[in-house]
């Protein structure tokens, strides 16, 4: 199994993104396509490791919540979400990632990669090899999906 680590932010939007969630930026289609790519290309499953899996209720009573909102905007596109990390520690998402890691030694994962636009303690866990990093001016571009396809290994 190969499995992708998802950031919402600044890697499914950027800076500049028209869409919107109440008042916080949306997740844009170009963004959502060139995830699509990555996981048509190596059949990749997603795992949620953004602070958008603890479905904060940051945006009013009145709005959806994150996860649904997110999960909406990805299922227009043949995506879904499998799986979350564990909720250990604000700015722990390596730790995070490990732990899923660990909680799913069950299975055989041939490789992972972290998208995402912020390093965390990715580097305390020995994870950068398997990180790919977003800007928060462009997102998830070609390239980094291109790369991203390039750590998982693509489909025999």
């Amino acid at each position: 199994m190969k499995v992708i680590f998802l950031d919402v932010d600044y890697v499914l939007n950027h800076e500049g993104s028209k869409s919107k969630f109440g008042d916080w930026r949306g997740i844009d289609s170009y963004h959502v396509k060139q995830l699509k790519k990555i996981v048509n290309e190596t059949n990749a499953i997603l795992v949620l490791s953004s602070s958008w899996r603890l479905n904060l209720n940051y945006i009013g009573e009145e709005m959806e919540q994150p996860m649904e909102y997110l999960k909406k905007r990805l299922g227009k596109y043949g995506l879904h979400i499998s799986s979350v990390t564990p909720n250990i520690k604000w700015n722990k998402r390596g730790e995070e990632i490990k732990k899923w890691l660990d909680d799913n030694n069950d299975v055989e994962i041939e490789s992972f990669v972290i998208l995402d636009d912020e390093e965390f303690d990715y580097k305390k866990q020995n994870l950068l090899n398997n990180f790919v990093r977003t800007t928060w001016d462009y997102g998830l571009t070609e390239k980094e999906s291109d790369e991203a396809i390039k750590i998982l290994g693509v489909n025999e």
